[in-house]
């Protein structure tokens, strides 16, 4: 764990989630880092290469490192800014972000039950 003075602050906008109509509706999605580093989309179930939650420290679910909150969509945008002291930017690069089509029920082992890949994207470091 990092001390009280260092960690990340992560920033992340989103656009072109599945958008519900209704008075009511529940555009909650989970949001995690996998330890995988490919999105390819080519195999079933999509996004299959992606690997479980990004959990170098071996903590159970919702404490791993990849555990992020969810997003709180608003047709089809969502917008989160957070505070961790569970990493730093250079350790996330090389592994996988990816939107799950529910919201994480923060219970569940390994993985919080949320529901199919909807969306990935490569975490690329500095070069």
């Amino acid at each position: 764990m990092y001390p009280c003075w260092g960690g990340t602050l992560l920033l992340a906008e989103v656009q072109g989630l599945p958008q519900e109509s209704k008075l009511c509706s529940n555009e909650v999605y989970a949001f995690h880092i996998h330890s995988g580093a490919s999105c390819d989309s080519s195999g079933e179930p999509p996004f299959s290469q992606v690997g479980q939650h990004w959990n170098p420290g071996h903590c159970p679910h919702p404490s791993h490192a990849g555990d992020l909150p969810p997003l709180f969509a608003s047709c089809g945008y969502a917008l989160t800014l957070f505070y961790t002291r569970n990493f730093v930017p250079e350790e996330t690069v090389g592994h996988t972000l990816i939107i799950h089509a529910m919201a994480d029920d923060l219970t569940t082992q390994p993985s919080g039950n949320s529901g199919n890949k909807i969306a990935c994207g490569e975490i690329l470091g500095n070069e």
